[in-house]
């Protein structure tokens, strides 16, 4: 899985002209996160669709980001969340470790509760 400079390098070269900065950048609360500030609204898909802020566009998912560029996101390890409708935050999708770490945290704290108020789905949201 690309690091978060090999990302930003990749979209840059991919997607000439794209703002993307380090996550940490956007604000000091995300000081050790890696991931990527992203935005804008003169940004174009090879379709020649606006990458963000299309909301009208059947090629945009619901925060009006272009869905080509979700999955070019996805296919690296990596997914888009909207700040508002031109800023959004790139983070890494969680591995198979990671959500397996989550169910075995999950279940040790529900085991230790009289009424267990967590999800068993094992996700953190």
């Amino acid at each position: 899985m690309m690091n978060e400079q090999q990302l930003i390098a990749d979209m840059k070269a991919t997607f000439p002209g794209i703002f993307a900065r380090p996550l940490r950048d956007f604000s000091e609360n995300y000081g050790n996160t890696d991931g990527v500030w992203t935005g804008g609204d003169d940004i174009r898909m090879p379709d020649g669709k606006r990458m963000f802020g299309a909301f009208e566009d059947a090629e945009s998912d619901e925060f009006g980001i272009h869905k080509g560029f979700i999955a070019w996101l996805e296919c690296r390890g990596w997914y888009i969340e909207s700040w508002d409708s031109l800023t959004h935050h790139i983070v890494r999708l969680p591995t198979a470790e990671d959500i397996a770490r989550w169910k075995t945290v999950y279940a040790i704290a529900n085991a230790h509760r009289e009424n267990p108020g967590l999800s068993d789905d094992g996700l953190p949201f």
